[in-house]
């Protein structure tokens, strides 16, 4: 007997025959931060335009309210975001559908904008317009920023205020500010308050202003002002000429003029949250400054030409405004991550997957059986009782937790681990099948060893195993079926058997059996079925590797769908039903799901790295899919679809 660590036994390598633990393994979760070129990754990004509900293709801006509320400003008035379209403001909403001058968040739901230099507060529910000055013809608010939930700042040309409770309260300047047209109030990441003024950029620190860039002999003219947490800060500056281009600092250091970064052309600086500085130009050049170097982003993906603005959300998400629509790069997603050996390691190969009660998932791979446990151990054994395992087809676990092993090209009978040991079921304990290929379990708790012969063309092929109260019992050609090499089981919620063969579909219901084959419509050469599930409606879904994705339906006609019909490729490896009645589709093209005639396809352009699969295990949080000898691939259904 050979002993295993789960969660019920305790790890003895004494009585292991063979056991590896991981040595050299890949685990790979896409992208690292700071890895910009994953902005090449087609699937990260999404777009919006005047078909998802924008008011203009031309995004000049983005915010994000604390309640997590996205609100854009295009070249024909302000929307937010729903989770699925945009909703645009338009007059009726009590404030003008022209392009505002600037944005800013307010409060949990709320913003502030200003449109033709009068201030305007509201959300969702329209808009009410702001007095700053008793003379409305006198008003000229240059610019706002967010200063806390609830607490703003507006810059008017007669001065500073800090809005709250709908009350303006006066904060002293050091100088006039600019009204040179250009954006001249900001608050960056740092926390401080920056103001482009006729004497210069001034910073605040909530009690005290300090110059940080001085106008020497005429007025310096500043696109835009970041600084990250760490006191990192660059200004754009566009006139005058011979103080044109980037200016940086550090803490503690002074603003200096970069020696490589001297274009006006800026239309937007942001921080990413790794401290990376991006400026985007109008020409359409991006420059990335990392460690302190700039260097260019080379090439621009398409989703970032003509950008008008960047703003990074605090997940790492990027928001890019452009002249033709606006675009959301999704660098926090954790849609796919793989598990795989260096290149040749036979455990690339996963033929089967099971997660156990205990939250083990257990691997069938070419090179034996591998389990992970919960906290994050892993055990691979390649022989049981001086038996090589080889290649692993088939793992299951029955409702008394014992775990169930078979192989369908390199051992015979099945192995079972009961928690404490190993012990090998063949000739002797009535499961006579030279090879399992699958095991299955039945509404009952049955379990049921598809067996086949070595051969293909052996006739006396073995049949299925029903095992029940520690006796198996066999199903063959004798007792009905239209072929004994079994490659799928399933049962209907009617209590029907139905089974995947080497001749067809074989169904045992109420006593009868009923075949089908090419002359019921099966489009299968020799009608090979190769897998076969049920859903909770009783349709029966099967494929054959080459036909598209088969059906039977109530009346027992059978239909196909195929790539026309929107399944990502003919070519079908495994079929399983989830909780949720999805089915989940693993060809040699990729990974398709099916529900209530939705197609969701994930290919290389979802960011699936390997398209060639094999098994497939549906759970709640996840999907479990293995790969001829590309490993473990695992999508992550928990990842939130917001936007």
């Amino acid at each position: 007997m050979e002993r295993l660590p789960t969660g019920r036994g305790v790890l003895s390598t004494t009585f292991l025959s063979v056991l590896i633990t991981v040595g050299p393994l890949w685990l790979v979760t896409q992208p690292a931060k700071a890895q910009w070129e994953s902005f090449r990754e087609v699937w990260r990004w999404a777009r919006f335009t005047t078909e998802s509900g924008l008011p203009s293709d031309r995004v000049i801006d983005v915010v994000e309210t604390p309640n997590g509320t996205v609100w854009a400003v295009t070249q024909a008035g302000i929307a937010w975001y729903d989770g699925f379209r945009w909703t645009a403001i338009r007059d009726k909403h009590g404030i003008p559908a022209l392009s505002p001058k600037c944005i800013a968040p307010h409060s949990h739901d709320s913003v502030l904008v200003v449109v033709r230099e009068h201030l305007y507060a509201g959300g969702k529910k329209g808009f009410q317009r702001v007095p700053t000055r008793e003379d409305s013809t006198d008003e000229n608010v240059l610019g706002i920023a967010p200063y806390g939930v609830g607490k703003s700042l507006v810059l008017e040309v007669h001065g500073l205020y800090l809005y709250e409770n709908n009350r303006l309260e006066r904060i002293a300047l050091p100088s006039n500010p600019m009204t040179d047209g250009q954006p001249n109030l900001w608050r960056s990441k740092s926390g401080f308050v920056w103001v482009s003024t006729y004497d210069g950029l001034y910073r605040w620190d909530g009690s005290v202003w300090s110059l940080h860039i001085r106008a020497a002999t005429t007025t310096l003219s500043i696109k835009a002002v970041v600084e990250d947490s760490f006191g990192n800060g660059v200004a754009a500056v566009a006139l005058p000429q011979g103080s044109q281009g980037l200016w940086e600092w550090s803490r503690g250091v002074p603003a200096r003029r970069s020696r490589t970064e001297r274009s006006a052309l800026v239309q937007s600086l942001e921080t990413a949250p790794n401290g990376d500085v991006f400026a985007a130009y109008e020409p359409g050049n991006i420059r990335i400054r990392q460690r302190g170097v700039w260097r260019a982003l080379d090439p621009v993906v398409s989703e970032m030409q003509n950008t008008l603005m960047l703003r990074f959300r605090s997940n790492g998400d990027l928001w890019v405004g452009t002249e033709k629509g606006l675009f959301l790069f999704k660098s926090s997603s954790q849609r796919w991550t793989y598990r795989r050996y260096p290149f040749a390691d036979l455990r690339n190969g996963v033929h089967e997957i099971c997660r156990t009660s205990d939250g083990s998932l257990w691997l069938g791979t070419l090179r034996g059986l591998e389990i992970i446990r919960p906290d994050g151990g892993v055990v691979h054994v390649e022989a049981i009782n001086g038996r090589v395992l080889n290649r692993i087809t088939g793992i299951l676990e029955d409702d008394d937790r014992n775990v169930w092993i078979c192989s369908g090209a390199s051992f015979e009978g099945a192995f079972r681990w009961d928690g404490r040991a190993w012990k090998h079921f063949g000739q002797r304990e009535g499961l006579d099948a030279p090879r399992v290929h699958k095991i299955r379990k039945d509404r009952r708790g049955r379990l049921w060893f598809l067996g086949m012969s070595v051969l293909y063309n052996d006739p006396k092929q073995p049949g299925a195993f029903m095992y029940e109260n520690g006796r198996f019992e066999r199903w063959g050609t004798r007792e009905g079926l239209v072929n004994g090499r079994i490659y799928g089981f399933a049962e209907t919620p009617d209590g029907a058997l139905w089974f995947a063969t080497y001749g067809g579909i074989s169904r045992w219901r109420n006593g009868t059996w009923k075949h089908w084959t090419q002359d019921e419509g099966l489009r299968a050469e020799r009608e090979r079925i190769n897998t076969l599930a049920a859903d909770s409606n009783g349709t029966v879904w099967f494929a054959n590797e080459s036909s598209g994705l088969g059906y039977i339906d109530g009346n027992d006609e059978v239909h196909f769908l195929t790539t026309s019909d929107g399944l990502i490729n003919n070519e079908i490896r495994e079929i399983r039903v989830d909780e949720e009645g999805a089915l989940w589709i693993s060809t040699r093209g990729g990974l398709c799901s099916y529900r209530d005639g939705i197609w969701s396809r994930f290919d290389t352009n979802t960011g699936l790295i390997t398209l060639r699969l094999w098994e497939v295990l549906p759970a709640k949080d996840k999907v479990y899919v293995g790969s001829p000898g590309s490993g473990l691939t695992i999508l992550n259904r928990a990842e939130p679809r917001y936007p």
